[in-house]
C-alpha cells in the first residue's frame, strides 16, 4: 500500500522548500493528500522536517489539514511576536521606532533581534 503514496511523497519533498508551488501542488492533488497512509506522511516529515502534526484515523492522515494547522500556529506565533515587540517599544517609549517598524519590515526585523524576539521565544 505504501507504493501508492510514493508519488505524493516525492512531490511533497520536491516542493517542500517552495511554499507557493507546494500550495499549488497540494491543491492540484488535494484528494490524495487528504487521505494518505500514515507511513507515507511520516516519511515526508522525516525528510522535510516540515513540523507537521497528524491526526491519525485508521492508519490514514490528512496532510492538507496538518499543513493548515501548522500555518495557523505560525500565524498566531507571528502575531504574538509582533504584539510583544509593540508592548516593549511602548514600554520603552520608542514611539518613532514603532511607527517606522509598522512600514519597514527590515527595520522591524532588526528590532525583533534587538529585543530577542527573532526566534519567537519570549
Amino acid at each position: 500500500m505504501f507504493e501508492s503514496s510514493l508519488r505524493e511523497v516525492l512531490l511533497f519533498i520536491k516542493y517542500s522548500k517552495d511554499k507557493k508551488n507546494l500550495a499549488k501542488m497540494l491543491k492540484q492533488n488535494e484528494e490524495r493528500f487528504q487521505d494518505m497512509e500514515r507511513r507515507a506522511a511520516d516519511v515526508i516529515e522525516v525528510i522535510t522536517h516540515a513540523g507537521l502534526k497528524f491526526k491519525e484515523v485508521e492508519g490514514r492522515v490528512n496532510v492538507c489539514q496538518a499543513i493548515q494547522e501548522m500555518r495557523e500556529e505560525e500565524r498566531i506565533k507571528g502575531e504574538d511576536r509582533q504584539n510583544e515587540l509593540t508592548r516593549r517599544l511602548l514600554q520603552d517609549d520608542r514611539l518613532e521606532d514603532l511607527r517606522r517598524a509598522v512600514n519597514d519590515s527590515d527595520y522591524r526585523e532588526r528590532l525583533l533581534a534587538e529585543y530577542g524576539l527573532k526566534d519567537g521565544r519570549f
